[in-house]
């Protein structure tokens, strides 16, 4: 009988002993590791970037564990960041750091948040002061006068959301968002709206975002530039469908020069930030927020100077269906779209 009483005592005891015990691994610091150089290169920063951003952004990120060998802020940035340049599956961006999959998937969307604090910061629209300096820079490009950014759309291929699937096809019959950005001189994003389905209009989105309403509300005469795919307005310059006058030719081919920057800059974000240019396997409210991240940390990367990742040149835009330039409310000719790039052509491309 005493002996029965003791099997459950050693079956525990059995239990303990077979028992994994738990093994702090030595994780790998790339900022010991790594120099600045191969820094740039794995993670798109120089270490003096890498450790002022996480200086910034060190309040917001919540501890993982109350427990020891918890994961620095520095080292939370970046396998974070690692997994925006490369693209990569959460647990290949773990392993670099030797932390398991549900460590890096916590990791992820803290400093995501956190990095999304800083946006009113780093992206907004520029001061009156600051225009003038835009605007000579665009005029410098091809002379086309008072711009103060190109504007474009551009998508971002998803995973297939289980919610309201057919709104994220795009017409390229692909999961995406479709993300409006304004970008302006220097390359820099001045504005970004990523929300949509892949299936809404470039047009929509401008029509329903804000920048449509501080543009109509703007107290001089710059103007955005865009493809033939949205309408013309009086702050939107499009090219002419059909130029038929001298004039009108020069305007389409200094507009044509001017708004190519806004391609480039797309490429050059894109290429920096490889995530953007695979698929995003997240939902769609995480991927936009990935999405917005990235340009918060492209305009970083610009306003600190550091060289474009990957020269190459831009891929060809593709524009959206063109819509009917003249269908416009009807108001004197002088405050319609059509009649401010009309003026536009009569005084400085005749």
């Amino acid at each position: 009988m005493a002996a029965l009483m003791l099997l459950p005592q050693m079956d525990i005891n059995r239990r303990r002993a077979m028992r994994r015990e738990r093994v702090f691994r030595d994780r790998l610091h790339p900022l010991d590791t790594y120099n600045d150089l191969e820094l740039y290169q794995r993670y798109r920063f120089d270490r003096g970037i890498i450790l002022d951003l996480a200086n910034v952004i060190r309040e917001n990120l919540e501890p993982d564990t109350n427990r020891t060998h918890a994961l620095p802020c520095e080292l939370k940035l970046l396998v974070s960041l690692r997994l925006f340049a490369s693209g990569s599956f959460q647990q290949v961006a773990g392993d670099t750091v030797q932390i398991s999959q549900p460590t890096m998937c916590r990791v992820l969307w803290q400093v995501t948040e956190a990095l999304l604090s800083l946006m009113g910061r780093v992206i907004c629209f520029p001061s009156q002061q600051e225009m003038g300096n835009i605007v000579n820079e665009f005029y410098d490009i091809a002379h086309f006068p008072a711009v103060v950014g190109c504007v474009d759309g551009t998508h971002i291929w998803i995973l297939g959301p289980s919610d309201h699937e057919w709104r994220y096809i795009n017409r390229k019959h692909y999961y995406s968002i479709n993300t409006q950005v304004v970008l302006d001189s220097r390359a820099r994003f001045i504005n970004i709206v990523a929300k949509w389905p892949g299936s809404t209009h470039d047009s929509v989105i401008l029509r329903e975002s804000r920048l449509a309403e501080l543009m109509e509300e703007r107290r001089g005469n710059e103007v955005l530039l865009g493809d033939s795919g949205y309408p013309v307005r009086s702050w939107l310059m499009t090219p002419f469908l059909n130029p038929n006058t001298v004039p009108e030719q020069r305007y389409n081919r200094a507009h044509k020069r001017t708004r190519s920057l806004v391609e480039r800059g797309i490429g050059q974000w894109k290429r920096r930030f490889h995530c953007l240019h695979g698929q995003l396997r997240y939902t769609p409210r995480k991927a936009c927020e990935i999405i917005t991240v990235c340009a918060i940390l492209h305009n970083i990367v610009i306003d600190r100077g550091l060289p474009d990742f990957d020269e190459q040149p831009p891929i060809e835009h593709q524009p959206q269906p063109d819509v009917d330039q003249e269908n416009v409310v009807a108001l004197p000719d002088r405050f319609t779209g059509a009649g401010v790039r009309n003026q536009l052509v009569n005084q400085h491309f005749a």
